[in-house]
């Protein structure tokens, strides 16, 4: 068996612990989560459930524009994915 996945960047936690644990802006944190809501009701809908679910199970999506800001060390770009076995 082989699996194969995207290029995937940083995960919530690590992002955040190499940020001194800063947070992520309120807009972000809106869009991390809509989106890590929308994965979770696409797997409900295969009857399947993610048990794991935890800021090192949710990754960013790797682009070019997934750096830090100037000023205030946010990404600039907060899609996201997220990651189970």
């Amino acid at each position: 068996m082989c699996l194969v996945f995207e290029p995937l960047g940083k995960s919530l936690f690590d992002f955040i612990k190499e940020n001194k644990y800063k947070g992520f802006e309120l807009k972000q944190v809106r869009e991390i989560a809509q989106q890590s809501l929308k994965a979770i009701e696409f797997l409900h809908s295969l009857r399947l459930t993610h048990t794991d679910l935890k800021p090192e199970n949710i990754l960013l999506k790797r682009d070019e524009k997934t750096t830090l800001t100037d000023e205030k060390n946010f990404p600039i770009v907060s899609k996201i994915t997220l990651f189970s076995f």
